[in-house]
């Protein structure tokens, strides 16, 4: 890779019309060359979205033809991939699926960060569940001579306890609190326990579990959606890190126990449904087993 300061002044010799020196040219031409390289390893484990960022970082400096084809081919794959994970997510909130809606729209927002609809749709998704949870809860509050305590009373003293619990590091503890938490009514409650649920999710990746890690953040970006999310990517890197696992734990079990194998590897696809890899070794397995069970039937 060339240095940093000489791909900055290239690009301000251009901007300005001087002549650019040999040397530097031929920097900067190893250097497209190489995220060239990048953007296409990207496009082949499925990340489209990093893909066509790298590809369009290189346009300033003077996109080829076959640049300009695989931004318009990008362009297009994210586009129906979008299209498909929003009939599907239409689909399953019609059925009142919305876990499975919520899934498709976080796809979304991996492909488009700031998607309209997937937003919109994920913060009335966690403002219904809110309000679910709040309904489930009242009859016991009413059976209950005692007053509730604050932390689910709502309001300002709502908000007092989830600040202690902040400043206590007790993360669970304000995680439990959440059937009384109403993001859209009070941000500052839906702030406190976004938070809760990434220092979870910190401590769960630290751990090395990944899938824990991963359920605490898509809960924190459902308390509160916003636009251009850092956490859609840090959930996008997670998805792809299980999905490759699962997928070598397919690859290893594919010449020992296929059934396994087909399990792991449907979950790899869960994870990521754009893992080529891990297609292909499906259909793989799939074949097998389905010959092995002809081999097995009785005549």
């Amino acid at each position: 890779m060339i240095h940093r300061f000489s791909l900055f002044a290239l690009l301000s010799l251009l901007a300005t019309g001087c002549a650019v020196q040999p040397g530097e040219e031929a920097a900067v031409q190893r250097f497209v060359e190489q995220q060239k390289r990048v953007a296409s390893a990207l496009r082949d484990q499925g990340r489209l979205a990093e893909s066509l960022a790298v590809w369009r970082s290189i346009e300033p400096l003077g996109a080829d033809a076959a640049a300009s084809a695989a931004i318009n081919d990008l362009v297009i794959a994210i586009d129906k991939a979008v299209t498909g994970n929003l009939r599907r997510g239409r689909r399953a909130y019609s059925a009142g699926n919305t876990r499975r809606g919520d899934d498709y729209m976080l796809r979304i927002l991996a492909l488009q960060p700031g998607h309209d609809e997937a937003l919109r749709r994920l913060r009335e998704s966690a403002t219904a569940r809110a309000r679910a949870q709040r309904a489930r809860l009242a009859p016991q509050r009413y059976a209950t001579p005692t007053p509730a305590p604050a932390a689910t009373s709502g309001g300002r003293d709502t908000t007092s306890t989830l600040e202690a619990l902040a400043r206590k590091g007790d993360h669970a503890a304000i995680v439990a609190l959440e059937a009384g938490i109403d993001a859209g009514a009070n941000p500052r409650q839906g702030e406190i326990l976004r938070s809760a649920r990434v220092a979870l999710a910190n401590q769960a990746e630290a751990r090395g579990q990944e899938e824990e890690a991963l359920q605490h953040l898509l809960a924190a970006i459902m308390v509160m959606p916003v636009q251009s999310d850092p956490l859609l990517e840090r959930s996008a890197a997670l998805r792809r890190s299980l999905s490759t696992r699962w997928y070598q734990e397919g690859s290893r079990l594919i010449k020992s126990d296929l059934d396994a194998a087909v399990g792991a590897l449907e979950k790899s696809l869960a994870f990521n449904p754009y893992n080529t890899n891990a297609k292909r070794k499906l259909t793989q397995a799939q074949t097998l087993q389905r010959n092995l069970r002809k081999i097995s039937a009785p005549p």
